[in-house]
């Protein structure tokens, strides 16, 4: 499971494997081995930057619990935790519970009534099914067979059944137990996170959700500086490479040629349509850059082999990065880590 902050540093998440054109677009081509650019100076385009005058609003450091679940939520489902089968107790509000059913209207089986035996699972409060189907669930027991009586409404997908009154006979197979204890923490996470029990697991993502606030914050008063010079035009026209490469690629994957995959597939009409319509993501993806390069420049900023493997430990699942060298080349994903490293400083420094 990753925490992705920035649409910036997505763009090395979403392509590994493609089918860039090396011939034609080298990610690497503007950064030297150390992940700077090789030809602009970014400390003369951006000025001295006194990044201490940020302010951090404290609102960006409140987490909500639903914020928490909804990420551990995430997790779960890339890390899938054992379930356990419980048939000893009462079904409550918010258990996810196996059934089977077969319904009727005036004793007839209709056409998607039934589960034909395989069993499908509800949580009871999350799942939409009609009427109060669901809610007839709490207090049965697994084993239990029963009717539950429901009424279609009037506006009801299948026009046959709009408005009838149905019987579905029930049987309750088991109630689906979720296990999250300290074992799975320790299994799943310790090698990437550190995280050992749950209560770790649990503190950890909401640090994490409280760094990608500030971190998302911190790229927008980015953008919003001035400049001390205007951004070159060759950090622009790299930034439109990307994008063709990436649009390239989905091309070469369709078999189609790069202007027709634009206009069937990315809505626009022609190349400079889309570059016209990407251009402000484009100079806003050169500026965070020059300015993330300008403060790593003035902190000496370096990137190491241990800085690498730990990046892409937490947001890809593994510390071996030599696909991805493979692909964009040492000098680029160094700047994506570079910059990575300058949101991590300024975020220890004013928080």
């Amino acid at each position: 499971m990753k925490f992705k902050f920035l649409v910036i540093l997505s763009l090395l998440l979403v392509g590994c494997g493609s089918n860039t054109n090396s011939k034609e677009f080298s990610y690497s081509d503007i950064y030297n081995e150390q992940g700077y650019f090789k030809d602009v100076e970014a400390s003369e385009v951006a000025g001295t930057i006194d990044y201490t005058s940020f302010e951090i609003d404290p609102d960006l450091l409140e987490v909500t619990e639903s914020e928490i679940e909804s990420t551990l939520s995430s997790f779960y489902q890339y890390y899938t935790p054992e379930v356990k089968k419980i048939t000893d107790r009462k079904i409550v509000d918010g258990d996810t519970v196996n059934i089977d059913f077969v319904g009727s209207v005036d004793g007839v089986e209709f056409e998607g009534g039934s589960t034909e035996g395989e069993g499908t699972s509800i949580t009871i409060g999350l799942t939409t099914y009609i009427d109060d189907f669901l809610d007839q669930l709490i207090g049965h027991t697994p084993g239990d067979e029963m009717n539950i009586n429901v009424t279609f409404p009037d506006d009801y997908s299948q026009e046959d059944l709009q408005g009838k009154d149905a019987v579905f006979v029930t049987q309750i197979n088991y109630i689906e137990e979720t296990i999250i204890d300290d074992a799975y923490v320790k299994d799943n996470f310790e090698s990437v996170y550190g995280w050992t029990t749950v209560s770790e697991m649990r503190a950890g993502v909401e640090a994490e959700l409280r760094l990608s606030n500030v971190k998302n914050y911190l790229y927008e008063v980015m953008l919003e500086m001035e400049l001390a010079k205007d951004l070159p035009t060759s950090l622009i026209t790299y930034q439109q490479n990307i994008a063709l490469s990436f649009y390239q690629s989905y091309a070469d994957s369709y078999e189609m040629e790069l202007e027709d995959f634009l206009t069937s597939y990315a809505g626009y009409e022609s190349i400079d349509a889309m570059h016209e319509a990407e251009s402000e993501t484009n100079i806003a993806n050169a500026k965070f850059s020059t300015i993330a390069l300008a403060i790593a420049a003035q902190e000496n900023m370096a990137v190491t082999t241990d800085d690498l493997e730990v990046y892409f430990a937490k947001q890809m699942g593994s510390s071996d990065y030599s696909e991805y060298e493979e692909t964009y080349g040492l000098p680029y994903i160094n700047h994506i880590v570079l910059c990575e490293m300058v949101l991590d400083h300024l975020y220890n420094t004013l928080v």
